[in-house]
């Protein structure tokens, strides 16, 4: 698949159309309105969080940093993607007196479009729709089913949880990756058909065109996603008696006794929403905040999770700021991923405070506490961002600096109006 570029645009849908023969267009407009029966739903999509088209069909992966080209991913064959009918469609998905969303799942690869790489996913239901344009219904879909399995399908509105994060990109495509689209379902001898019912987008790109009534409907990621590398500058006394510093990993500078326990991400802006849990409108896709939620996300040690998944990049190995063989590197050290909910207008005025616990992991007691800040900067739904290395003091009154914070790749999502695209 090509790169959705992460974020707002990462899921491209084109529905499978059928054709009808031997009904008038009144006996297609009333015929079923009202007559329960069984319709397939068939598409193919675009991975949420694009994946590059140079990759074959056969090494499918999880989400995989391409550094200054962002993030790309492919479809894994257990991907579901949830269905809502906003209660005028279903009559059973799931037994019981409840329809849930409907589970379209993963069946098979598809041609691609635009270079980009689709599979199919199919789905059925119990359901009342009438034929042809006339008897249209309004369609959300959200992906990933499996935090929604449990919901109405006729629900107007979903909480979408952040917390129980891991650090990992694995991990994060297979919780946190949300996409979100709606359609118009036209249904053609018990097939239906889902059709673009966004409106127009300013992305300009050739495969996310938001354009109504379009076969291909384009879902767009519901957070950004921030990669966080953390060092420790070790000062050690030379031969000389003069003191010698040294920049390294966190990891590194922890050595083998001591591993990473838990992370704490807190937003020091006052007043912004929480990012815990945010609401999603299904409707227009907005995400607004939650009351309940709080600006502090922990990374590891949450619910039966034990430790934080990290990735170690050495200095050499930085990302530099452009593809200049020139180009300063700038993005190195222990480094974590995270799922931001973007609730203000599809931004967030993000100051992360970064804490990290430590742990003996031979006598199980706790390590130090480490601290470290990250400048404060307004990221937005759909982006990838990296930040600069985090230096990490033991005393959260020493810190003396925030890193900066980049924006690495720029999604499909593009802001209209006069503003310039921030990429560093």
């Amino acid at each position: 698949m090509q790169k959705i570029e992460l974020f707002c645009g990462a899921l491209a849908v084109m529905l499978l159309s059928s054709c009808h023969f031997g009904h008038t267009a009144e006996e297609m407009r009333n015929k079923y309105n009202d007559v329960e029966r069984d319709l397939t739903f068939t598409f193919s999509a675009v991975g949420p969080g694009g994946t590059s088209a140079t990759t074959t069909s056969s090494t499918r992966v999880y989400l995989q940093d391409d550094e200054l080209d962002g993030v790309v991913s492919r479809w894994e064959e257990d991907d579901v993607i949830a269905l809502f009918d906003f209660g005028e469609v279903f009559v059973a998905t799931g037994g019981g007196s409840t329809n849930y969303a409907l589970p379209l799942k993963y069946y098979e690869d598809a041609p691609d479009t635009y270079g980009i790489d689709f599979a199919v996913f199919t789905g059925s239901a119990r359901a009342k729709m009438g034929e042809d344009v006339f008897n249209g219904k309004p369609f959300a879909l959200v992906y990933p089913h499996d935090k929604f399995k449990d919901v109405s399908a006729a629900e107007t509105s979903l909480q979408l949880p952040f917390d129980g994060q891991l650090g990992s990109l694995g991990s994060l495509q297979e919780n946190f990756l949300y996409a979100w689209g709606r359609a118009q379902g036209i249904c053609q001898d018990a097939v239906v058909t889902l059709i673009e019912d966004q409106g127009p987008c300013s992305s300009r790109q050739e495969w996310h065109t938001h354009d109504t009534g379009s076969e291909i409907i384009v879902l767009d990621n519901k957070m950004a996603i921030i990669r966080f590398s953390m060092i420790v500058a070790n000062v050690t006394i030379g031969d000389n008696g003069r003191p010698d510093t040294t920049l390294m990993t966190l990891n590194d500078y922890l050595g083998s006794d001591l591993d990473i326990e838990s992370i704490e991400v807190q937003n020091l802006v006052s007043g912004a929403p929480g990012v815990t849990t945010v609401n999603l409108d299904l409707a227009s896709g907005m995400v607004s905040g939650e009351p309940t939620a709080t600006g502090t996300l922990v990374i590891g040690h949450t619910n039966d999770t034990t430790g934080v998944a990290t990735r170690e990049i050495q200095q050499q190995d930085a990302t530099p700021v452009n593809h200049s063989a020139d180009a300063d590197s700038v993005a190195w050290g222990t480094t974590f991923y995270l799922a931001v909910p973007c609730p203000s207008e599809t931004t967030l005025a993000y100051h992360p405070l970064i804490t990290v616990h430590t742990r003996n992991n031979k006598t199980g007691l706790p390590g130090d506490t480490y601290y470290g800040a990250v400048s404060e900067k307004v990221i937005k739904e759909g982006d990838y961002y990296m930040t600069a290395p985090i230096v990490l003091f033991d005393n959260k009154a020493r810190i003396d600096v925030e890193a900066k914070i980049y924006l690495y790749y720029h999604s499909s999502y593009v802001w209209s109006g006069d503003e310039t695209i921030d990429v560093y």
